[in-house]
């Protein structure tokens, strides 16, 4: 089944117009369509209910009433907020009644609901919203009614803010009630553009004609139960509704021929092509041959394994750990495998997707603090030790260096928190490798927090010039338990020794570069600079990970292509990686880019500019 919320910045703004000409819309597509209007206020005998006037309008648009049906739950006679207008007849509106009676209703194709009042207005005591409603219900799809006139742009953007929160798919309804005139028009539909709101709909006074866009046509094909439906039918539309917002990742072939300056690969010091390590990956292909064969547990831990992770305990100054076939793996595996239900997890908003995955698999509470906010960490840190909740076992989740925005948090004030409240602290090291601590051994060694870390994740797919990964513990019994409990480490084929054993000869090789951290740091601040002075908008620091923010997906990618034919190779980053309206593309430095390089890069970007405003 399909469901759609449509609610609006106000009342008055044409919701039940809207909701008859999206009910018409399935009908007409022989769907079994019921309109549900949740709580009406200001009914009396003479009213006609909204849902019944919705109907209505479905049956003017050529709809049957075989297959449309409407339904209004609760009524009061006060035209107020539904939570006073409850009150004054002294009856309850309780929200989790209101939401299990909506779960009763008899099966259909497509139901829409029709909020009463604006998205905010409250429906309980307790301040409970329609934002509230729609997470209750798992609707599909929000409509946000907007009056098509003066002011609709902020009404837009401030209805918007407000849904944006539930994850749930939204966009504007412009609903011309009155003749305007097209000026104002042009501006809203120009200032919802400039704004990355999606406009799913829009109501013409003249004609009373309503236009849904292709972009929620795409979205309603998938989503509607169709008997001709099937499979491929249904993932080709999905891929459809990606190619309109720009979004649809594609896997090219890379002609390193034409590139002469890679900055979009993690190859921070550049030793991915090191003689060395390449004449070390011979000697160990011809000794372990070219893959490990088997799972750890069965026969893939070799001595290679062994003697790497005794070479990255003694970087990293930990006792024990172990190695994994990818980072993705390890971070879920991590963070799966050891919170459990009752425990509490407290992540930075921006950690990775394969943090998120185990977590979703934990069964433990889950809760994000904005990004780097170590004040808003310690109130929540406060408040699960003195709170009414009880909490078994706290855990604290960040990186370092953060993949998109090469940013990192203060990890000095992090241990400080865990002196004053308790928690095992996880960090992923996977873009500080190298770069930072007099070992190279990352952010924590620079720090000096390395022991109040209690596991530490790190990756030898970049710095480190292999693949796979790695996670560092004090205490060998997490690593005993990982290995009875962490399936991704069971069922897995262990990572082939000479994956593994080129690792050490990376080491080796980041101790001898890290005299070079200083200038490292250096061109990254200048660098960035440089992109400040010429309007470009981009984060400060010295770290590798420069992004640059264009917000739109088609920037992003225009500015990749643009500078992929000069040469240069960047990573042009778009949601979901990245939060809506943050798209960007992200430049990796790596040892041996010049301040030349850089000055050719930021020339190319400046003409791009100047070719695309």
């Amino acid at each position: 089944m399909l469901s759609i919320l449509v609610t609006g910045s106000d009342t008055g703004v044409g919701k039940t117009h809207c909701v008859g000409q999206l009910a018409a819309f399935f009908a007409n597509q022989n769907k079994q369509v019921q309109i549900v209007k949740p709580v009406e206020t200001g009914v009396n005998e003479n009213s006609l209910k909204d849902a019944t006037h919705a109907k209505a309008i479905a049956l003017k648009e050529g709809g049957s009433d075989t297959n449309i049906e409407a339904i209004t739950g609760l009524t009061f006679s006060h035209p107020l907020a539904p939570f006073y207008a409850a009150k004054l007849e002294a009856r309850d509106l309780s929200f989790d009644l209101l939401v299990s009676s909506l779960y009763a209703l008899k099966a259909c194709d497509v139901r829409i609901y029709e909020g009463a009042g604006g998205v905010a207005s409250p429906l309980t005591k307790e301040g409970q919203d329609w934002v509230d409603f729609a997470e209750a219900l798992n609707v599909d799809i929000i409509l946000y009614v907007v009056r098509d006139q003066l002011g609709a742009i902020n009404q837009a953007r401030l209805g918007i803010s407000q849904l944006e929160k539930t994850k749930i798919r939204t966009g504007v309804w412009l609903n011309e009630i009155d003749e305007a005139e097209s000026h104002v028009l042009a501006s809203n539909r120009a200032g919802l553009e400039i704004s990355e709101i999606s406009l799913f709909a829009e109501t013409h006074f003249r004609d009373k004609k309503t236009v849904f866009s292709n972009r929620l046509k795409i979205f309603l094909d998938t989503k509607v139960p169709r008997k001709e439906d099937n499979f491929l039918n249904r993932i080709s539309l999905d891929l459809q509704e990606l190619d309109i917002k720009n979004l649809r990742r594609k896997v090219s072939v890379l002609d390193e021929t034409l590139i002469k300056l890679n900055l979009a690969a993690n190859d921070y010091l550049n030793l991915a092509h090191d003689p060395k390590l390449i004449s070390h990956t011979r000697l160990v292909l011809e000794k372990y041959g070219t893959s490990a064969s088997a799972s750890a547990l069965i026969t893939g831990w070799t001595k290679a394994h062994e003697d790497t992770l005794q070479a990255l305990c003694q970087w990293h100054q930990f006792s024990n750990g172990l190695i994994w076939s990818s980072g993705f793996a390890a971070n879920s595996a991590i963070l799966s495998t050891l919170p459990k239900e009752g425990d509490l997890i407290l992540a930075d908003k921006l950690i990775h997707n394969s943090m998120i995955a185990g977590i979703k698999r934990s069964g433990a509470t889950f809760k994000r603090y904005p990004h780097l906010d170590l004040t808003v960490l310690e109130t929540l840190l406060k408040e699960a030790y003195e709170g009414s909740a009880s909490y078994r076992t706290i855990f604290v989740v960040t990186e370092s260096v953060f993949s998109m925005d090469g940013d990192y948090p203060d990890l000095r004030k992090v241990a400080s928190l865990k002196a004053k409240y308790p928690f095992v602290w996880i960090l992923d090291e996977a873009h500080a490798l190298g770069w930072y601590g007099k070992t190279g051994a990352g952010l924590a060694e620079a720090q000096q927090v390395t022991s109040q870390v209690d596991i530490f994740v790190g990756t030898l797919g970049k710095t480190l010039a292999s693949s796979g990964a790695y996670t560092l513990f004090h205490n060998p019994i997490v690593r005993d338990y990982l290995i009875n409990h962490a399936s991704e480490f069971i069922y897995s084929t262990a990572l082939a020794p000479s994956n593994a054993l080129v690792a050490i000869s990376a080491i080796n090789r980041i101790k001898d570069c890290v005299v070079e951290q200083t200038a490292w740091h250096a061109l990254s601040r200048d660098f960035r600079q440089k992109l400040i002075a010429a309007n470009f908008e981009t984060l400060e620091g010295e770290s590798p990970i420069i992004p640059v923010m264009l917000k739109s997906e088609d920037a992003a990618l225009s500015l990749k292509e643009a500078l992929l034919k000069d040469g240069i190779l960047v990573a042009a980053i778009r949601p979901p990686t990245v939060p809506p309206k943050s798209s960007r593309i992200r430049i990796s430095l790596k040892r041996g880019v010049t301040e030349a390089d850089l000055e050719h890069l930021l020339s190319l970007m400046l003409i791009w500019r100047n070719h695309h405003g």
